[in-house]
């Protein structure tokens, strides 16, 4: 799915769910998974429907805390992937490498991390926001009371910041892998401290070509990945923001 094959995906998701018992880890997850595909080619009504099924089979795991976990992971994942989806704009321009390189050093030199995170969530468009909704209130429409509770709180309009610091976390699918392959030369390069990364524009060329693959042209919402990419450093952004799986391993509390 990562790949980008979502339609091989969605045969393998549909096939495991089929072939598996309804009550079983491995049918809800391949049913989690296979909603996230269903929201990421747009096709919202089979999304919600997905959902709906999730957050029921949800209610299967026994033990509270592992249902609280799976039930975070997956409303948070899910939200990563409606803002995505609302960023992505395929008829639209290219971004602007020298536009998105200004205004990333614009914003490493006049703004704090949190500032930075305020900016993102300025940028993420109204579709975002209207998907995030719309996902939430699907995902709570036959959600117990008490399991209720167990939800982060909802990532509103008004709270500019925090909706920027989830458009961060899934952006971090998309910028994570044009910067962090440890087998790259802007890696390697990074790794080591050389300024010629932040010289030579290294970081936005390679966000900008990640983010135009994606079809995601928000000159701000790249170049606010760049700038906190550049302050956090190579080791610490490539650590902070790999990207997590929904899969739960066993001995995993978090």
């Amino acid at each position: 799915m990562e790949a980008g094959s979502l339609t091989f995906a969605k045969m393998g998701f549909e096939g495991t769910i089929q072939k598996s018992n309804s009550r079983t880890r491995l049918n809800l997850e391949a049913t989690s998974l296979l909603a996230i595909c269903y929201l990421r080619e747009g096709n919202l009504e089979k999304a919600r429907d997905m959902i709906v099924r999730a957050v029921k089979n949800i209610n299967n795991i026994k033990s509270p805390e592992r249902r609280e976990q799976f039930h975070r992971r997956l409303i948070e994942r899910l939200e990563e992937e409606s803002i995505l989806v609302g960023l992505k704009e395929e008829s639209s321009g290219k971004l602007d490498l020298d536009e998105v390189d200004r205004q990333s050093v614009q914003l490493v030199m006049t703004k704090s991390e949190n500032q930075i995170y305020l900016e993102m969530g300025r940028a993420v468009p109204q579709r975002s926001v209207d998907l995030l909704k719309d996902v939430r209130s699907t995902y709570t429409l036959r959600l117990p009371s008490p399991d209720r509770k167990m939800l982060p709180p909802p990532i509103t309009e008004e709270n500019k910041e925090a909706l920027g610091k989830r458009a961060s976390s899934a952006l971090k699918r998309v910028a994570w892998r044009a910067v962090c392959s440890p087998d790259s030369d802007i890696y390697k390069a990074w790794s080591q401290g050389l300024s010629v990364v932040y010289d030579k524009k290294y970081i936005s060329v390679a966000i900008v070509a990640a983010f135009n693959s994606a079809s995601i042209t928000g000159a701000m919402v790249a170049a606010s990945a760049a700038a906190l990419a550049i302050k956090f450093g190579a080791e610490v952004f490539c650590e902070t923001f790999a990207p997590s799986s929904l899969m739960i391993d066993r001995k995993d509390k978090s």
